[in-house]
């Protein structure tokens, strides 16, 4: 009894001294993203051959966290994010081929506050909200056309438009993860969705704005303990 009594009083103690710790973190990964409602869309269009491609970058953050309890920390996170998704557009039918590439970029300030609670064996979930304020984005266009009748002639044009303003400047969405905790070491999967709710701002052309936007990252983290 003395020995259950003892036990117990340790891990009482434990669990106050990791309530009491704070947590710094940084990570590093890829981010994948495309558009449910973009490709949807593309489909549907009036051409020969139609296909679409996810957007691929890196994600940087950094998070500062409470531990509430033995497993359960409150988190703050910020960073950078890259999304955004493309389409080639074909038209094979006629005396006139020519094929169309648009590449839609959008880049993020996130900001995310959230919960994650960990397990013994070092796996931990997490669930939070993000605002995504848009920093920047952009839309590449690119044309190429040439004759049946004389394959040796062929004309292209590109251009790159500015479409920042014609977009919502923030996106409420909520994010979820997954991951392993490994010392000071982590690894996690998590991932976004944006849709036509919590979208805030008035936007020129609602047509370049990033409905059925789903992105998921991969991410390494690095952590440090700070007990106070």
């Amino acid at each position: 009894m003395k020995r259950l009594i003892f036990t117990l009083a340790i891990a009482v103690c434990a669990c106050t001294h990791i309530s009491s710790q704070h947590e710094l973190k940084a990570n590093i990964g890829r981010s994948y993203s495309n558009s449910y409602n973009y490709t949807s869309f593309v489909n549907n269009l009036n051409y020969d051959e139609v296909s679409t491609e996810s957007n691929k970058s890196i994600q940087l953050g950094a998070s500062y966290g409470y531990y509430v309890k033995c497993n359960l920390k409150l988190f703050a996170e910020m960073s950078f994010q890259q999304k955004g998704y493309a389409s080639w557009l074909i038209d094979t039918t006629g005396p006139v081929v020519g094929d169309d590439r648009f590449v839609y970029e959008y880049n993020f300030l996130n900001t995310t506050l959230g919960v994650a609670y960990y397990t013994d064996l070092g796996l931990y979930a997490s669930f939070g909200l993000t605002s995504n304020s848009l920093i920047s984005a952009t839309r590449d266009y690119e044309e190429r056309v040439h004759y049946e009748t004389n394959p040796m002639i062929s004309e292209s044009s590109s251009e790159t438009l500015d479409i920042t303003e014609s977009c919502y400047t923030s996106y409420i969405t909520p994010t979820f993860g997954i991951g392993y905790q490994m010392g000071d070491l982590s690894i996690e999967l998590s991932q976004t969705i944006i849709d036509s709710y919590g979208m805030y701002g008035e936007p020129g052309f609602s047509y370049f704005d990033p409905y059925g936007l789903n992105s998921v990252s991969l991410l390494v983290g690095y952590s440090k303990l700070i007990i106070r």
